[in-house]
């Protein structure tokens, strides 16, 4: 996998998957892999924006 660094905000995009299969596939088993890869978590992940939340603590209220 790579990603190029994009600007306006700083970030992660134009993601390229690259799958090696050492092996001959059939047509259905190519299918089958081309599937694999659409559904995995991170594929699912990227096209899916998560909730962020971020949370300060500052001073007295970062003492635990």
């Amino acid at each position: 996998m790579t990603a190029e660094k994009l600007m306006q905000p700083a970030r992660l995009g134009n993601f390229n998957i690259h799958v090696t299969c050492p092996t001959a596939l059939s047509p259905e088993q190519t299918e089958g892999l081309r599937r694999s890869v659409h559904h995995c978590l991170i594929h699912n992940t990227l096209l899916s924006a998560p909730k962020v939340e971020i949370k300060l603590a500052i001073g007295e209220a970062a003492i635990v």
